[in-house]
Order: C-alpha cells, then structure tokens, then sequence
C-alpha cells in the first residue's frame, strides 16, 4: 500500500469516527431524561441520516456508544406494536 493510500484511510476512518461521535451525542440528548425511545431505531437512523450526514454503520456505533455511555440498554427493545385494528365500540 502506498503512503498515499494509507494516508485516504486514515482521513476515512477519522471522519467515520467523526459522524458516529456525532450520532452519539444527539441519541444521547435524547436519552437524558430518562424517557422511554420516542420513536423505532429505523426512524431516528433516518433522521439522523438527513440531519447528520451520517450512514447506517456509523448511526449502529453511535447508537452502540450511547446506549453504553448513558446505560440505556432498555433502547434495544423495540416499541410496542401500534393496533392495526379498530376496536369495537
């Protein structure tokens, strides 16, 4: 490999590092409270998609280093599923 070529991964990783960083700290706004996730894993990943430049390996360890930093391991288990039905009146 030539000092060029390791000198583009490493501009690649640092900035891979980067936007999971950055991906880390808004989930862990999020987490602060204490309240339960607002909304699933896909929903936020597309958010944080649009609104933080980030793709879906970085938003895993971002959402990885969160849930770690913040003890929030309870964000792992999915929402609870919405009723497709109507419940009679």
């Amino acid at each position: 490999m030539s000092a060029d070529e390791e000198d583009i991964r490493k501009v690649s990783a640092a900035a891979a590092v980067e936007r999971a960083a950055r991906c880390r700290d808004w989930l862990k706004t999020l987490m602060l409270s204490g309240a339960p996730k607002p909304a699933t894993t896909d929903e936020l990943f597309a958010w944080a998609k649009e609104n933080l430049g980030v793709n879906r390996s970085n938003f895993d360890t971002g959402w990885d280093w969160a849930t770690w930093d913040m003890k929030r391991e309870d964000w792992y288990d999915p929402l609870p599923r919405k009723s497709k039905r109507k419940r009679p009146s």
